[in-house]
């Protein structure tokens, strides 16, 4: 996730943990249905061109075992239930499980931010000459 401007790094990563518990408490039916909507509708468009489906099928093939896969993946998903989401959410989705990597930029001063854009300028000036 990238933060917004002027959002610091702390405040998102706390939104973000909230956001991941949630899903610990369950999910609606209505939720699952439209993850499932939206997991199809991507993997049809995956599979829609040549190269898609190619891919898909390698995929299938080599990690799964099944290049039949490509074609019956979103059935996978047709039996899976709300609580199982819940469960599954509330065992994997936990901080032991989390793995957080920021990169958050260091401060410049307005004088630093002016002489980097200047330096910049100056080096484009020069490439143009």
């Amino acid at each position: 996730m990238l933060a917004r401007e002027g959002v610091e790094g702390d405040v998102l990563e706390q939104a973000i943990r909230e956001e991941v518990a949630k899903l610990g408490n369950g999910i609606t039916d209505e939720e699952l249905d439209r993850a499932r909507a939206v997991l199809e509708r991507e993997h049809l468009h995956s599979i829609a061109s040549p190269s898609g489906l190619a891919d898909t099928i390698g995929s299938c093939t080599q990690l799964l075992g099944d290049p039949e896969l490509a074609f019956t993946w979103p059935e996978r998903w047709a039996d899976i239930t709300a609580e199982e989401v819940r469960a599954a959410a509330a065992n994997l989705l936990v901080d032991d499980n989390m793995l957080i990597v920021r990169f958050d930029p260091e401060p410049e001063t307005a004088a630093e931010t002016l002489q980097a854009e200047a330096e910049a300028d100056a080096a484009a000036h020069a490439q143009q000459a």
